[in-house]
């Protein structure tokens, strides 16, 4: 059975749903649209490192495994009444 659990236990953004990563190291927060920089003519996302952290912080969630949990013990049969 799969569901899901949070990416991790830090609220850095490596953990945030936002964060789009493009090494294990760095990537961009896309909580918000591009933006253009004042010395470009290209909208980009901002760069960031991986241990960042900001208040807009969601927690990103990935599929996991759950194991089986075991069935429940069933009853003990009932002894067939005994003839008079």
């Amino acid at each position: 059975m799969k569901i899901l659990a949070p990416a991790g236990d830090t609220t850095t953004c490596a953990n945030c749903r936002f964060y789009a990563a493009a090494n294990a190291q760095a990537g961009e927060c896309r909580m918000f649209a591009p933006d253009f920089g004042e010395d470009t003519r290209r909208a980009s996302w901002p760069i960031l490192t991986a241990t960042s952290w900001c208040g807009e912080f969601e927690m990103r969630f990935v599929p996991s495994e759950v194991p089986p949990c075991s069935a429940p013990p069933s009853p003990p049969a009932s002894a067939p009444p005994s003839a008079r």
